[in-house]
């Protein structure tokens, strides 16, 4: 008769227990699955296991298979088969048999390694290796011992971790219990005081510090300051944006930090309060998230920006003239006039780029100046002058940028006589000016000179007009 055995050993995680109530001390080895082909017409079959010459086992069975129960070594096996008259129809030649020890289980990691005594069940994750099926988990303290149940088991390569729950009434606080795992062939992997179990205490805290953030500091880091922070006490922080909870299971201290992304935080007040088994501290500690403030250059670089995505400029001037050179033999006291201003930097896609083109514009402009002379004939003069041209605006890091201009245009002139007719003439102009521009909060302020040209049919004067202007950018 053909027999086939199964050699099962415990990586495969085939093996049985014996006894679910026994002892780690009372382990009778590994559980072998012994099985073979069913025979047509057996009434029953024997099978015998022999050990140094004796047989050991002779165990009857309808089955055509046998959980063996057999400590590591070397052993003989031989099945006999009995017919419905209970005679021995067959019988098979005896074959070796070998149990292999288990190797040594370890314990790498477990977690959590604290309880409170306001519970009489606990749940481990055990991490792990040769963790076989047939493992036992147990907590000891002195004579007490406590068998753990396996929920779950997961495996990644060689190291396997293991959901266990203890049950017991004699969990109390100031307990050090040693966490102990066995395997059928008695091999044991003890860590002694692993499981503590404490009395309850309130967190307190006395401090938390800073109490100011700026957006974009990262991380954002705060230092808070207590006692008793012994797990399952949670920092909440309540404010404009959620901020992830910070839970305080595994820690042990009397300083802690804690770290925020400001970046996925809205500004404004966030109050801390911690939850402990279910209770809230009614002192509260609270931190600020603001706007970071701006560096000087900063400040200049907004403003630039803040230029450069307005439209034009409009400004209004007041200045003084005075012919230069032998304009004043035709006027030789110097007068006033205002003048109106428009200006609008260049915007256009590929030249922009350019840093002298970007600080550069069209300008356009609308003056009027008085002169007066006290000659005989009492002359005086009213000019009024529109022209346009080509500015400069630098980019200075500074609070001012230097400003530089040309323009060309038309005059119409009114010339009055003391004892003539009045004269009016058309006239050609030209200038040159430059100056100091102070970008404020809302007004632009420039002081300058502008250098005018005015071209009258039979000579031409040349003046100076020291200004100062007000205006706005829209």
């Amino acid at each position: 008769m053909p027999i086939r055995y199964v050699k099962t050993f415990l990586l495969t995680f085939l093996l049985l227990w014996p006894l679910a109530a026994q002892e780690e001390e009372d382990f009778p080895g590994e559980t072998k699955k012994l099985e073979w082909e069913s025979v047509e017409g057996a009434l029953f079959y024997l099978v015998e296991i022999e050990s140094e010459g004796i047989i050991i086992h002779a165990i009857k069975t309808e089955d055509s298979f046998l959980p063996l129960f057999l400590n590591p070594g070397e052993y003989n096996l031989r099945i006999s088969v009995f017919n419905k008259f209970e005679k021995m129809a067959s019988q098979s030649e005896w074959s070796p048999l070998t149990i292999y020890p288990s190797p040594q289980p370890i314990i790498l990691d477990y977690s959590p390694d604290f309880f409170y005594d306001d519970r009489n069940k606990i749940s481990l994750s055990i991490k792990g290796k040769n963790f076989d099926s047939a493992c036992r988990f147990l907590l000891i303290l002195g004579e007490e011992k406590i068998r753990g149940l396996e929920k779950n088991r997961q495996v990644e390569g060689e190291e396997i971790t293991c959901t266990v729950e203890f049950s017991s009434e004699q969990f109390e606080h100031g307990q050090n219990w040693d966490l102990v795992v066995v395997n059928p062939s008695k091999r044991r992997f003890a860590r002694e005081g692993a499981i503590r179990f404490l009395e309850f205490k309130k967190p307190i805290i006395y401090s938390m510090s800073p109490s100011l953030f700026y957006l974009g500091e990262n991380p954002g880091k705060i230092t808070i300051k207590g006692k008793d922070f012994t797990g399952q006490a949670t920092l909440i922080f309540d404010g404009p944006s959620p901020v992830p909870y910070a839970n305080l299971e595994n820690y042990f201290g009397e300083e802690l930090s804690f770290f925020l992304n400001t970046d996925e935080m809205e500004v404004g007040e966030y109050t801390l309060t911690v939850e402990a088994m279910g209770e809230f501290l009614s002192n509260k500690y609270s931190f600020t998230l603001e706007e970071k403030p701006l560096t000087k250059s900063e400040e200049i670089e907004n403003k630039r920006e803040s230029r450069e995505g307005q439209a034009f400029f409009l400004g209004l001037d007041y200045h003084m003239s005075f012919p230069i050179g032998e304009s004043s033999e035709l006027f030789q006291d110097s007068f006033y006039g205002a003048g109106l201003t428009y200006r609008k930097k260049f915007k256009n896609s590929g030249a922009y780029r350019l840093v002298l083109i970007r600080q550069m514009g069209i300008t356009a402009n609308l003056t009027y100046n008085h002169y007066l002379d006290d000659f005989d004939e009492q002359l005086s003069m009213d000019q009024f002058i529109m022209d346009g041209g080509l500015f400069y605006l630098s980019e200075l890091n500074s609070p001012f940028n230097i400003y530089l201009g040309i323009g060309f245009g038309g005059s119409y002139s009114f010339f009055t006589f003391s004892e003539s007719d009045n004269k009016r003439s058309f006239d050609l102009t030209n200038k040159l000016e430059g100056g100091v521009h102070f970008p404020l909060k809302g007004l632009e302020l420039e002081l300058g000179i502008k250098i005018l040209f005015t071209h009258f049919k039979y000579n031409s004067m040349v003046s100076g007009n020291p200004y100062f202007m007000v205006g706005r950018s829209w």
